[in-house]
């Protein structure tokens, strides 16, 4: 069986959970291009599971509510009705992807049911003429409990130095327990904390997992993040030096982009030749403007994890720096670094946003693009 060509997400919220019992809440189902070259996504269809059970996500009366925003020149179709919603690009050259880029369905206004418990959100979408489909999981946690936050204090170390990872944890309700693993570690019950100190030795993965016991089973949801463990090339103590020296340092360097990404959407991949830090920030000229700027890191060896910084609106200065963004990358990682932006009053030839990314090698180095 074939590699399908595109995979569906669900970008936003992130850690993907909905609160139940409250209105105007959204989903982000992104259209990934897993392929180098253009395909074409002639149709989308999104069912929501409607009803009021532990499965179910809108209640069945609310659903002809829940609303859709779509890509540049896309329309909904009548027919079928709520909680199904058909989608497709008119003309049919609007829903090409270039190689490694992605598109986005955002459907808002969702009334979320009463049930605390895990629903299931199909996608199925035609791509080139091919049919793909997934189901998408979307957590609900009773009493209005939502986390999320989570990061390390920082993002590289050496080895058995302490690292802290926090997060943070809002109105969560008794029979909901969070727990803490790593890279080599068992599960700790975090569930009355919101940070945790430990001592790492290599390159390691962290993972927060929410858990509520219900009626019939059980519901979870998780987030990740990453430290990377340096190891220099010399190591040395009670160092006695005899004359001059110097202590070299490899500058940080701006990483190449080519060309710059004004456009809405792009994606660029790179190789580390080392381990090192990715500095950057997004930041946008108007103030109907959206722009994210998101990284994802693959090691050579071990689970990838994303980071994602958003400015909006104009800042009062040109030159004020927008959010920031840092990310350990492995030596070895492959490094997908992607733009979008939304504007709603578009201005011809005026650039809407500008980024700027920084790499800091630990070792000696550079980030290398893909061709």
């Amino acid at each position: 069986m074939s590699t399908p060509k595109a995979s569906y997400r669900i970008t936003k919220p992130e850690p993907v959970q909905l609160v139940p019992g409250e209105s105007k809440q959204q989903l982000t189902i992104t259209i990934e291009n897993r392929t180098s070259s253009t395909i074409t996504c002639s149709d989308l269809t999104i069912t929501l599971p409607a009803g009021d059970g532990e499965t179910d996500l809108v209640p069945t009366n609310a659903a002809e509510f829940v609303g859709v925003r779509l890509p540049l020149k896309w329309k909904r179709l009548a027919s079928p009705k709520p909680p199904v919603f058909t989608v497709k690009p008119d003309p049919l050259k609007q829903g090409q992807i270039p190689g490694h880029k992605s598109i986005q369905v955002t459907l808002h206004t969702i009334s979320v049911n009463g049930q605390a418990g895990s629903a299931i959100v199909d996608v199925k979408g035609t791509i080139d003429g091919v049919t793909v489909s997934d189901s998408l999981p979307v957590a609900k946690f009773s009493g209005g409990f939502v986390f999320g936050n989570f990061k390390p204090d920082r993002m590289a170390t050496t080895p058995y130095q302490d690292v802290t990872v926090s997060w943070t944890c809002e109105k969560r309700q008794p029979g909901q327990t969070l727990t803490l693993r790593w890279t080599g570690s068992a599960d700790i019950d975090v569930s009355t904390d919101h940070a945790k100190m430990v001592s790492i030795q290599r390159d390691s993965a962290f993972d927060l997992t929410v858990t509520e016991k219900t009626k019939n089973g059980q519901v979870t949801a998780s987030m990740r993040t990453f430290v990377t463990v340096s190891q220099p090339h010399l190591a040395v103590q009670n160092l006695t030096v005899l004359g001059d020296t110097e202590l070299l340092l490899e500058p940080h360097v701006r990483v190449p982009l080519a060309p710059e990404p004004i456009v809405t959407e792009r994606t660029d991949t790179y190789t580390a030749e080392t381990d090192g830090l990715l500095f950057g920030s997004v930041q946008t000229f108007s103030a109907t403007a959206t722009a994210d700027l998101t990284v994802e890191v693959t090691p050579a060896e071990g689970s990838s994890h994303t980071t994602r910084v958003r400015a909006v609106g104009g800042h009062d200065e040109l030159f004020e720096p927008g959010p920031p963004i840092a990310v350990a990358v492995p030596a070895g990682s492959k490094v997908k670094i992607s733009w979008s932006l939304k504007d709603t009053q578009p201005v011809p030839d005026i650039q809407a946003f500008a980024t700027e990314l920084q790499w800091q090698p630990i070792g000696v180095g550079t980030l290398v693009r893909s061709s």
